[in-house]
């Protein structure tokens, strides 16, 4: 039940955080939000049910069209469930994409997309375990 209540909270959070979405903004049809926010399900988790039921517009998506850069720069959000097919292959577009101003959210063994993506610029105090993780950027630039 905790782990559904933070998740809730956090995607209410980042729906107000992407661009367009803060209330002093100008509104922005709910459709657009469904062509720039994008889950790469998984197995472990269930994002794009947790989108669904939260009534909030996402694109699922395919691990091929994590490694297209042109697709991600269509984004303004991206989400890699645990599990997801992700691959060591899709960490230098994710790099690129993120030092653009893509925002990205990763679960559970999503993780290891995140440190292939930015090697020796993160690290994590201690084992991490369910819940939210504390990431240390080492390597500003």
């Amino acid at each position: 039940m905790k782990h559904r209540v933070a998740l809730t909270v956090l995607l209410v959070l980042i729906t107000i955080i992407l661009p367009g979405a803060t209330a002093f903004a100008d509104p922005v049809p709910s459709s657009q939000w469904g062509d720039c926010v994008a889950v790469l399900p998984g197995q472990r988790d269930d994002l794009v049910g947790a989108f669904a039921a939260m009534d909030i517009p996402y694109r699922a998506i395919t691990s091929a069209q994590v490694k297209d850069d042109a697709f991600l720069d269509q984004l303004c959000a991206l989400f890699l469930a645990s599990d997801s097919a992700a691959g060591r292959d899709a960490a230098p577009h994710i790099a690129q994409w993120v030092e653009r101003g893509g925002l990205l959210y990763v679960s559970g063994s999503a993780l290891d997309v995140l440190l292939d993506a930015f090697p020796g610029r993160l690290t994590f105090g201690g084992r991490a375990s369910p819940g939210p993780v504390t990431v240390n950027l080492n390597d500003p630039d």
